[in-house]
């Protein structure tokens, strides 16, 4: 029952990171603040054509949208980039748009999933632990898990490192089903506001979600298993 305990351990904590991944990501999807904060470290308003108000508008209509706060919302609010009057976003961006609502979509409800799991296993594991003294084996399972993750984490940091334009190719290719996603800077205003830099400025963001939830687990796991030794010392004495 001791493995049964370390499998709960590390299913509760795997699950409990890809839910936070997810939970970071909707946090940067839904604030317009932090679109402004991405945006300007990644140098947008010296290049975008826009002005940052009107780069502020379009942030908000984008979170509006993809969250359905407001449906009607069409993107067709007009803009100046480049000194030319124009919609917020053209048809290509529109389509692109319903296609990244539909995909949050998907990783919402992925996300609750992962929430069940978690607390589903979180459940086991203590059922197991109210039978027989398996908590030495939760912990380990959650620094299994917690180790797991955190290689995972680091083998595509190092991706991105490498070569982010090709990661960002290869993994918008497997998210969508059509080539929408691929801009011209020329006449997308989505790719004006969102350059590489934004993309790893909001990877930041999700990041310090994750590493949030480290900073909880990792001391939790390692109680379990140092507190349970010295218990096992004691009864040897």
């Amino acid at each position: 029952m001791r493995g049964r305990a370390f499998v709960g351990g590390t299913v509760m904590t795997v699950a409990a990171f890809l839910a936070a991944l997810l939970a970071g990501l909707f946090i940067c999807a839904s604030s317009g603040e932090l679109y402004m904060w991405a945006m300007g470290r990644a140098g947008v308003f010296e290049s975008a054509g826009v002005d940052s108000g009107t780069l502020a508008i379009v942030a908000e209509d984008i979170t509006q949208y993809i969250f359905e706060r407001n449906p009607s919302a069409a993107f067709d609010r007009v803009i100046v980039m480049d000194g030319l009057e124009r919609p917020e976003l053209n048809d290509r961006e529109k389509a692109h748009m319903l296609d990244v609502r539909r995909l949050l979509r998907l990783a919402g409800i992925a996300g609750g999933c992962l929430a069940v799991i978690c607390a589903a296993a979180g459940v086991y594991s203590a059922r197991i632990n109210a039978k027989i003294n398996a908590r030495r084996a939760t912990g380990c399972g959650m620094l299994a898990g917690t180790g797991a993750t955190m290689l995972a984490a680091l083998i595509v940091i190092m991706a991105i490192r490498a070569d982010f334009y090709n990661f960002f190719v290869a993994l918008h290719k497997r998210l969508f089903t059509n080539d929408l996603w691929y801009m011209n800077p020329e006449t997308d205003l989505l790719i004006r506001m969102m350059p590489s830099g934004f993309f790893l400025s909001m990877g930041m963001v999700v990041g310090a979600a994750t590493l949030v939830l480290v900073l909880v687990i990792l001391p939790v796991g390692l109680w379990l298993v140092l507190s349970n030794g010295r218990r096992e010392a004691r009864r040897a004495v």
